[in-house]
């Protein structure tokens, strides 16, 4: 039987998280993210999908219809998700361009977990969205 990342069964409560990509077999990001749920006690998995050019509105539909939580998103998806956002935060607005989705109530809502700050000290990101 296959589990969750908290090391649980995977149930019909169990919730989805993604990546959104293409290429994204190389990513590690499946990894360290279902650790973190694991030691959090997450009932969640995190899946590494890749989504060709033209597809990520299907996707991001999916994603909707299958209830999940939220997205990582990477190449070449980072503009393009923005239009597919309900809502973005400030900082994925003035950069044309989110690497994370997240369900809220009123759909989902675009953002930066992090970005370049020309003219910042090495190592700092964007802390607003």
């Amino acid at each position: 039987m296959a589990e969750s990342a908290s090391g649980g069964a995977i149930t019909s409560r169990t919730r989805l998280t993604v990546l959104l990509g293409d290429p994204v077999e190389h990513s590690l990001s499946p990894v360290i993210h279902n650790a973190a749920f694991r030691a959090q006690g997450i009932d969640a998995v995190y899946l590494a999908c890749a989504v060709r050019a033209g597809h990520l509105a299907a996707a991001v539909d999916g994603l909707s219809a299958l209830g999940a939580l939220g997205a990582n998103v990477t190449i070449p998806h980072k503009q393009a998700v923005l239009a597919l956002a309900d809502d973005a935060t400030p900082t994925a607005l003035a950069l044309g361009a989110a690497n994370t989705l997240v369900r809220t109530e009123a759909g989902w809502r675009g953002r930066r977990s992090w970005c370049w700050v020309p003219g910042a000290r090495p190592g700092r990101s964007c802390t607003q969205g």
